[in-house]
């Protein structure tokens, strides 16, 4: 008699013809995927976020400036992470 195999048992199976590393990766994945299912979110959505109230058009004019060097390219130092912050 041909028995059928279910999910789990066949993911059993397969799971012992990977190497170790891989079976690791697997079981992190599986870990990633709990926490992601079952833990409330660390963040809400800013759709799910209440507005306190209403934006007004303009109403920061004059309140924000940009430097004349804004659109400036930044030197490599920048880049190679050798700027202190």
């Amino acid at each position: 008699m041909n028995e059928a195999i279910n999910p789990p048992q066949l993911f059993v199976q397969q799971l012992h013809r990977l190497p170790l590393d891989k079976q690791q990766e697997l079981l992190d994945y599986a870990e990633f995927l709990l926490r992601k299912t079952y833990s409330p979110p660390l963040v809400q959505s800013v759709a799910q976020q209440p507005r306190l109230e209403k934006r007004q058009v303009g109403e920061y004019i004059g309140q924000i400036t940009m430097s004349e060097d804004f659109e400036a390219p930044l030197p490599d130092e920048y880049w190679l992470g050798e700027v202190e912050k």
